[in-house]
C-alpha cells in the first residue's frame, strides 16, 4: 500500500476532488530518511499524537513544493510536541493570485509563480511557520514533467515524486517504469500520480520513466536520469584538509562516494587508483588543476538536484585529461571550464555543459579527444547554444568548438549565417571536408589546427585568417584565400599546400603576416598587387618552391621570408612597383638611407658579385646559401651586414668589407680563412653554434664597439682575434682563440671557462697597454676567471717592419734602394714586436703601368730564440728604373704590416691627376699607373691609399704609429679634433703622439693607446696632474675644482699633499685627495688653525 496516508490523497482517491493533488514537494523531493532528519518529512506511518496540548513552536509538511496550476497540495502544521495544529491554527497565503489555502490547509495552485503559506497559532500570534509554493506550467505540448530533473542516491534509499500535467491531463493515471529495473522499486499513490523510488542494493545507472495517457489515447512520456551511487566510505578513506581540500584518497573501493563538506577536490587526488564510479556532493565548488588527471575512471556523478543544488562552478585545468570516463554531465553550477579540462580523454564521447558556463576560451577544453563527437549545452545558456552536437555562440555567429571526433574522415557545412570561426574550433578534428558559407568574415587563431581537412576555399567577401589557423596540417593541399584581407603569424605553418591561389583577381589581399606559409609546398606563388605587406619568414622553407612573384604594392620583403627556398630559380617585381626591383636575381628595397639588399638567389651561378653603389644594409640571409659566390665586394657607405646573410656560402673566400659598416651580424658560416672589418664598428655578433666560423678576425677598431661570439663552431675555435682602438667589449662565450689583442680601450672582457682551463689554456692574450692599466686589469681578471694562467697575459706593441741591405735607406715613402736595373739586390726584412711567432713575409712587385706581380707569397720568416722578432732575405732584380717593391708581414695575429723599396732615382711618376668614382677618390698617373697601399706626396701633401688604390681618410695605421687623414685626403698635422676629443699628429712625421707633450712650454697629456688629450684630474703612477678642461694645459700653483683648492707644483704639475710653503705662507693639503684644508684641524696629534683662505696662523 502506499505509505503516507494524508486526508488530501483519501479525498483524491474517493473522487471527492477533480483537481490532482500532489504530496511531496515538486521541486525538491528528497529521500524518506533524509526528510526526518531534516524534519520537513514524517515517518512512512504516520501515528498521531494521544495528547492534544499545543507546544511552544510550530513547523508545516511538507516545507516547499511545487504544483501545476490547477493541483491542489494539503499541509499539515505540528506542533514540537507532536500535537497536530488541526483547529489550533490559522492558514493564509502571501499571494492569493498565485494560490489559495482553505482553514484545513489544503492549497490550490492558480497561476504561475512562488507564494508563501502561513500557519499561524490562534493564541500565540507569534508562533508560525512558513511552507513555500512554487508553481510552474506544463505545455499541452510536453503533456507531463516530473518534480526532479534527476535523482542520485544510495542504496535502499526512497525518492518521493510527483507528475505535473497539462490541463488536458489532469486527473489521468501515470505509469511509471525503472530501466533497468535492478536498480529500484516505484509504489505509486492515488491515480498513480505521485510515487515512491526506493533504490535497489547495487550502484548503477539508468532512467526513470512516467507515462500518461489522455482519455482519447494520446501518450506523453518524460524521463530523468536515475544513479545509485555507492554508500559513502569511512572519513578515513580521504586526506582533507582544515580547508575541506580533498587532496588524496587511501580506500580500496572502487565505487566512490566523496564526504558532503568537501569544497574543492585537489591536485591528483585520485592518482594511481582504479576507480569505476565517483560519486561528487553538492558542497564541492572547485574541482583543480589534474584533479582527475589519468584516472581509470568509469563514471562521474555531480549532486545537482533542487534540494542540493551544486557549488561547483570551476573545472580546473586538465581537470580529467587522461582519463577514461565516456560521458560528462557538468552541474548547473559550473561557469568556467578551464584550458585542457577534458582533454586527451581517448573514450569522452560526449559532454553535457550547464546554463552558466561562460568560458571564453572553450575550445581548448577538448583539445586532442578523439572519439568526442557531441557537447551538448543547457538550453538556458545566455553564452552558447548546441546544433548537432556543435557549440556555436547564442546567436549563432560564432562556431565554438566542433567535437573533434565528430564526422571522422566524412564533411560538415557550417551553417549561413556564421561569421567566425572560433578559436580552436577544430582543432584537430578528424573529419576531411568543410564547405564554409558566404557569410564567413574571420577564422579566429588556431581555428582548424592540426585538423585532418584536405582543402580550404574562403568566400569572396572573407577577411581575416587568424595566427596559426590552419598550422601543422599536413593533409592540407589546396587553398583558395578567397577575399581574404589579411593572413596572420603562421597562419598556414607547415602544411602540405600544394596549390596555393591568393585570388590576385579579387586583389584584396592586403598583409602576409611572419611566417604565414612557412614549410608549405607550393611550386608557384603570384603575390596580388593588393599586397603591401610581407612579413619575416612569410614563404620560408619552401624546397618545391620554384618562381615567385611581388605585386605592384609590396613595399617591403621580411627577413627569411623566402629562406631556405634553395630551388627558386625566378624572382620577379611587378613592372609598377616604385619600392622593390630585381636585378640579376638579386632583390633591392629603396630605403631612406639608400637601399637594402633583400635577397640574392640561391641558384644565382655568378661566382663574383658586386653589390650596387648606394646600398647601405645587407638584409638578414640576403646571401643565404649562394653556394657558387667565390667573391662579393661591398660598396662604400655600407652600414649594416644583417644576421646570417651569408650564411651557408661555403665557397665564399674573399670578402670586401668597407670602413663604413658599423653593425655586423652576418659574416658566419662562409669559406672565409680570415675576416676584416674597419675602423667605425659598434657592434659584431657571430653565432658560431654549429656552424664554420672565420680562422682569423680583425677588427680594426669601433665607437664604443662590442663583439659577441658563442657557440662551438663546426670547424673549431678561431686560431686568432684582433680588436683595435675604440673596441671597448669583448665577449667570446665559447673557446676562445689561440690568439687575442686588445686594445687600450677595453672595458669589459668575457672569456667562457672550461673545465681545467680546458682549450683556453694555451690563449695568449695582448693588451695594447702598460701593465697595470685599466685595460691590462680588465684582461687579467677575465683570464683569471677564465682560468688561464697570467703568464699568457703581454703587453701588444704593432709590429715594425724595416729593411736592410747593401744600398738600401729610409726615405719618406719607405725605402730607397741605390741600384740600376737589371742588378740583384739582397733585402733583409726584420719584424719585431707584434705577436711571438707566426711571421710571414709576401713580396709583390709594382710595375709602372700600375700592374703587380707576386715574386714570392706568404713564407714563414726565421723567428729569434725569443720569439720576439723574425726575419727573412729576400733577392730583388728591379726589371726597369719605375719598379718598386712592396713587402707585407703578418704574424700569427694576421695583421698585415707593410713597407716599400723604391729604385733610387726612380721613384714613381708625380704627374698625374685625381680620379673618383662610387667607392671614393683615386689619383692616376700620367703613365697609368696608380698608387696601391702606400704613402704618396702629391702637391706637396701626403696622402696615404689603400690596398685597393682609393685614397684613405681619417685615422689610418701605419708602421706602429696612427696618421689622420681630413676630408680631403691629405694628412693632418697639429692639432685636430675627431669624435669630441683632440689629438696631436707631430708635424713633419704626421705620427700621432702620446703620452706628454710639451708645445711652447705647456705640457699636455695624450692617451696612450687612443691619443687622445686628457682633461681634468690625472693619475699616474700614483701621482696626480690636472690638465684644465678645455685646453688640456697642465696646470701649475694653485687651482680650484669642485670647491675645493689644490696645489700643483710648479715645474712638474705634480699635486701636492702635507705642509707646502708658498710666498712665505704654510699651507697644508690633505694626504690622499690633496684638497686644502681650513678651520681647526689635527695634525699629528696637534691641533692647529687655518684661516679661510688656507693660511696657517698656529
Amino acid at each position: 500500500m502506499f505509505p503516507r496516508k494524508s486526508s488530501t490523497l483519501a479525498l483524491v482517491a474517493a473522487g471527492a476532488l477533480s483537481l490532482t493533488t500532489v504530496s511531496v514537494p515538486a521541486a525538491h523531493a528528497i529521500g524518506v530518511d533524509a526528510m526526518v532528519q531534516s524534519h520537513t518529512v514524517q515517518s512512512t506511518e504516520i501515528v498521531r499524537p494521544t495528547r492534544d496540548v499545543p507546544g511552544a513552536s510550530l513547523s508545516v509538511w511538507p516545507g516547499d513544493a511545487a504544483l501545476a496550476p490547477g493541483q491542489t497540495l494539503m499541509l499539515e502544521a505540528t506542533y514540537d510536541t507532536g500535537t497536530p495544529g488541526g483547529s489550533h491554527v490559522t492558514w493564509k497565503t502571501s499571494d492569493s493570485s498565485l494560490a489559495t489555502v482553505d482553514d484545513n490547509g489544503l492549497v490550490t495552485a492558480v497561476g504561475p509563480g512562488e507564494v508563501a503559506v502561513i500557519a499561524t497559532d490562534k493564541q500565540d500570534s507569534s508562533i508560525e511557520a512558513v511552507s513555500w509554493i512554487r508553481i510552474r506550467s506544463v505545455s499541452e505540448d510536453t503533456g507531463i514533467e516530473l518534480s526532479e530533473s534527476g535523482v542520485t542516491r544510495t542504496p535502499g534509499k526512497s525518492v518521493f515524486l510527483n507528475a505535473l500535467l497539462s490541463p488536458s491531463f489532469l486527473g489521468r493515471p501515470v505509469e511509471w517504469t525503472v530501466s533497468p529495473a535492478t536498480l529500484g522499486t516505484v509504489e505509486t499513490g492515488p491515480n498513480e500520480q505521485t510515487a515512491i523510488l526506493t533504490t535497489s542494493d547495487q550502484p548503477g545507472s539508468g532512467t526513470l520513466t512516467a507515462t500518461v495517457t489522455s482519455q482519447g489515447g494520446q501518450k506523453k512520456t518524460v524521463s530523468i536520469p536515475l544513479t545509485v551511487v555507492a554508500a559513502p566510505q569511512s572519513s578515513d578513506d580521504f586526506i582533507i584538509n582544515d580547508s575541506g581540500v580533498l587532496t588524496g584518497y587511501r580506500g580500496s573501493a572502487t565505487d566512490v562516494v566523496i564526504p558532503d563538506g568537501v569544497t574543492e577536490i585537489g591536485r591528483r587526488a585520485f592518482d594511481g587508483h582504479e576507480l569505476d564510479s565517483v560519486w561528487v556532493p553538492a558542497s564541492v565548488q572547485t574541482l583543480a588543476e589534474e584533479a582527475f588527471y589519468g584516472a581509470n575512471l568509469k563514471k562521474i556523478t555531480f549532486q545537482d538536484d533542487d534540494e542540493h543544488p551544486s557549488q561547483l562552478t570551476w573545472v580546473g585545468s586538465q581537470a580529467f585529461a587522461y582519463s577514461t570516463l565516456e560521458t560528462v554531465s557538468l552541474p548547473r553550477a559550473v561557469k568556467d571550464v578551464d584550458n585542457y579540462a577534458f582533454s586527451y580523454m581517448d573514450y569522452l564521447t560526449s559532454v553535457r555543459l550547464g546554463p552558466n558556463v561562460s568560458s571564453t576560451r572553450l575550445s581548448d577544453a577538448f583539445v586532442r579527444s578523439p572519439r568526442l563527437t557531441s557537447i551538448e549545452v543547457d538550453e538556458a545558456n545566455a553564452t552558447y547554444a548546441s546544433v548537432d552536437g556543435v557549440v556555436y555562440s547564442k546567436d549563432r555567429a560564432t562556431l565554438v568548438v566542433f567535437p573533434s571526433g565528430k564526422n571522422a574522415t566524412g564533411s560538415y557545412a557550417v551553417p549561413e549565417g556564421t561569421t567566425t570561426i572560433g578559436v580552436g574550433a577544430f582543432a584537430v578534428a578528424q573529419l576531411e571536408s568543410v564547405t564554409l558559407p558566404d557569410s564567413l568574415r574571420e577564422v579566429a587563431s588556431r581555428a582548424f589546427e592540426q585538423s585532418s581537412i584536405t582543402a580550404v576555399a574562403l568566400p569572396d567577401a572573407f577577411e581575416t585568417v587568424g595566427e596559426r589557423a590552419f598550422w601543422y596540417m599536413p593533409q592540407l593541399k589546396r587553398v583558395d584565400l578567397g577575399g581574404t584581407v589579411k593572413v596572420s603569424d603562421s597562419a598556414f605553418y607547415s602544411s602540405g599546400v600544394t596549390e596555393m591561389n591568393l585570388r590576385p583577381d579579387l586583389n584584396r589581399l592586403t598583409e602576409i603576416a611572419d611566417g604565414a606559409f612557412n614549410w608549405t609546398s607550393a611550386t608557384s606563388i603570384t603575390l596580388p598587387d593588393s599586397v603591401t605587406t610581407i612579413g619575416k619568414e612569410a614563404f620560408a622553407n619552401n624546397a618545391a618552391l620554384t618562381t615567385f612573384h611581388l605585386g605592384a604594392s609590396a613595399q617591403s620583403l621580411g627577413d627569411f621570408a623566402l629562406g631556405e627556398d634553395n630551388n627558386l630559380t625566378e624572382l620577379s617585381v611587378s613592372p609598377s612597383n616604385t619600392e622593390l626591383s630585381v636585378e640579376i636575381g638579386v632583390l633591392y628595397q629603396k630605403i631612406s638611407s639608400g637601399r637594402r639588399l633583400l635577397l640574392s638567389l640561391p641558384t644565382n651561378s655568378a661566382t663574383e658579385y658586386k653589390v650596387t653603389s648606394g646600398t647601405t644594409e645587407i638584409a638578414p640571409w640576403a646571401f643565404a646559401h649562394n653556394t657558387a659566390l667565390r667573391r662579393v665586394v661591398l660598396p662604400k657607405g655600407l652600414t649594416t651586414i644583417g644576421y646570417g646573410a651569408f650564411d651557408g656560402c661555403s665557397n665564399l673566400i674573399d670578402l670586401s668589407i668597407p670602413n663604413s659598416v658599423r653593425v655586423s651580424e652576418g659574416v658566419i658560416n662562409t669559406g672565409l680563412d680570415t675576416v676584416e672589418y674597419g675602423t667605425k664598428i659598434r657592434s659584431i655578433e657571430m653565432n658560431a653554434r654549429d656552424a664554420r666560423i672565420a680562422r682569423h678576425i680583425i677588427v680594426r677598431g669601433g665607437v664604443e664597439g662590442s663583439f659577441y661570439t658563442e657557440g662551438a663552431a663546426s670547424n673549431g675555435r678561431p686560431e686568432s682575434a684582433f680588436f683595435g682602438e675604440g673596441m671597448t667589449k669583448i665577449e667570446f662565450m665559447t673557446q676562445a682563440p689561440r690568439i687575442l689583442v686588445l686594445p687600450s680601450s677595453l672595458k669589459e672582457l668575457v672569456l667562457e671557462r672550461f673545465p681545467e682551463g680546458g682549450t683556453n689554456k694555451d690563449t695568449d692574450v695582448y693588451v695594447a697597454a702598460s701593465q697595470g692599466s685599466d685595460a691590462w686589469e680588465v684582461a687579467s681578471a677575465a683570464m683569471k676567471d677564465a682560468g688561464i694562467d697570467a703568464s699568457h697575459l703581454h703587453v701588444y706593441k704593432p709590429t715594425r717592419v724595416t729593411l736592410s741591405g747593401q744600398g738600401i735607406g729610409e726615405s719618406r715613402d719607405g725605402y730607397k734602394l741605390s741600384a740600376s736595373a737589371g742588378t740583384p739586390a739582397t733585402v733583409k726584412v726584420s719584424a719585431e714586436a707584434g705577436v711571438s711567432g707566426g711571421r710571414e713575409m709576401r713580396v709583390v712587385q709594382m710595375n709602372a703601368d700600375g700592374s703587380r706581380k707576386v715574386l714570392q707569397n706568404w713564407t714563414a720568416m726565421s723567428t729569434s730564440s725569443d720569439a720576439l722578432s723574425a726575419a727573412l732575405s729576400y733577392t730583388w732584380t728591379p726589371t726597369d728604373g719605375q719598379a718598386r717593391l712592396r713587402i707585407y708581414v703578418r704574424d700569427g695575429s694576421r695583421i698585415v704590416r707593410a713597407t716599400t723599396l723604391t729604385v733610387d732615382g726612380t721613384s714613381a711618376p708625380r704627374n698625374g691627376k685625381w680620379m673618383s668614382d662610387s667607392r671614393g677618390w683615386w689619383y692616376r698617373y700620367s703613365d697609368g699607373s696608380y698608387p696601391v697601399g702606400e704613402r704618396v706626396t702629391i702637391g706637396g701633401q701626403v696622402y696615404r691609399f689603400g690596398a685597393d688604390g682609393y685614397m684613405r681618410v681619417g685615422w689610418v695605421s701605419e708602421q706602429g704609429a696612427w696618421f689622420f687623414h681630413g676630408g680631403s685626403g691629405a694628412e693632418v698635422s697639429g692639432w685636430v679634433k675627431d669624435g669630441g676629443s683632440w689629438y696631436y699628429l707631430t708635424p713633419g712625421s704626421g705620427a700621432m703622439a702620446t703620452g706628454w707633450l710639451d708645445l711652447g712650454g705647456t705640457w699636455y697629456y695624450l692617451a696612450p693607446g687612443s691619443g687622445a688629450m686628457v682633461t681634468g684630474w690625472l693619475d699616474l703612477g700614483g701621482t696626480w696632474y690636472y690638465l684644465a678642461s678645455g685646453s688640456g694645459a697642465m696646470a701649475t700653483g694653485w687651482v680650484k675644482d669642485g670647491g675645493s683648492w689644490y696645489y700643483l707644483t710648479p715645474g712638474s704639475g705634480a699635486m701636492a699633499t702635507g705642509w707646502v710653503q708658498d710666498r712665505g705662507s704654510w699651507y697644508y693639503l690633505t694626504p690622499g685627495s690633496g684638497a686644502m684644508v681650513t678651520g681647526w684641524i689635527r695634525i699629528d696629534g696637534q691641533w692647529h688653525h687655518f684661516t679661510a683662505s688656507g693660511r696657517w696662523v698656529g
